[in-house]
């Protein structure tokens, strides 16, 4: 399964201009070249008849979770701004949590979305998360960050930050 989501922010003073072209070229990559069924792929961009606000993103996130089984690749993908706020929970290292940027120009936090990943995503379900934003390296508070290396043969542990009980990327 697959939820895509690409923001331009047409007509407003932060619009971009590739994202929604990600969501596109990704949706394609999937279905022509990794197997991927064309009908459980989710897209939700400026363009949709769903917006991608940030209540729209929190319930097509939560239902997209919780229909992985076991077994499954949950692949997700957002492309449009990012930004980082004070961290109110002290879980970060670096005092600040980071966010994605909705249509409706609100953010949901990296605790919204791991609080998320960690109350719906099942045992044994795989969920591949790709983010194209500023300030997405730990944009979902993952415990293991493979982000010393070219190689990606190094990472680093965030005692801040709980395992998922699933596999998450």
């Amino acid at each position: 399964r697959g939820l895509l989501i690409g923001i331009n922010y047409n007509g407003t003073n932060a619009q971009l201009n590739g994202c929604i072209n990600d969501t596109n070229s990704i949706h394609s990559a999937l279905t022509s070249n990794y197997g991927f069924n064309v009908d459980h792929i989710s897209i939700i961009t400026d363009d949709t008849e769903k917006k991608p606000t940030r209540d729209e993103i929190l319930s097509a996130f939560k239902i997209f979770l919780e229909s992985g089984q076991e077994g499954d690749l949950l692949f997700f993908s957002y492309s449009g701004h990012g930004s980082s706020t004070y961290d109110r929970n002290s879980d970060e290292n670096d005092g600040k949590d980071e966010m994605i940027v909705t249509s409706d120009l609100k953010g949901i936090l990296d605790d919204e979305l791991k609080s998320l990943i960690q109350t719906h995503l099942k045992k044994g379900v795989t969920l591949f998360a790709l983010f194209d934003c500023c300030f997405s390296g730990t944009v979902l508070d993952l415990k293991y960050q493979y982000l010393d290396s070219l190689e990606n043969n190094t990472f680093t542990t965030d005692n801040n930050n709980t395992e998922t009980k699933s596999n998450v990327i």
